[in-house]
């Protein structure tokens, strides 16, 4: 795992899908695609949890609960797409995504056991899963 912190987007995989969604022509459906990625019922592998987890980050900003530090490409994003309307049901599905990153089976879950780090990624993830509350 190219990780370096237990933000959501301080790993490799985060990153390379803010390139991805620099580039989708449909953000919308883009964002919603990620998130659906990590609804994954089976074992849920860490890059679809990257991504999940970026794409909720990204739901909370537009919503208007951004984290603390972003990077900068996807503060420049957001500043060129603070108009688009997210449909109501995109929170919560962020908010299920979330869930299911931090449940097993899931890769991610797994790594962070492994690192010793689990209690901050997860204080994270709650803090995130806040933002997202209408």
């Amino acid at each position: 795992m190219g990780t370096w912190g237990t933000g959501a987007f301080d790993n490799d995989g985060a990153l390379d899908w803010v390139y991805d969604l620099e580039e989708a022509k449909e953000p919308v459906r883009f964002l919603g695609e990620a998130l659906q990625a990590g609804l994954n019922e089976e074992y849920l592998e860490s890059t679809e949890a990257e991504s999940a987890l970026a794409a909720a980050e990204v739901v909370a900003a537009l919503m208007g609960r951004p984290a603390a530090e972003l990077p900068q490409s996807v503060t420049d994003w957001l500043s060129k797409n603070s108009a688009l309307k997210l449909p109501p049901e995109l929170a919560q599905q962020a908010a299920a995504a979330i869930d299911r990153v931090r449940t097993p089976p899931s890769e991610m879950m797994e790594l962070w056991e492994e690192s010793g780090e689990m209690d901050g990624w997860l204080t994270g993830l709650g803090q995130l899963r806040d933002r997202l509350k209408s």
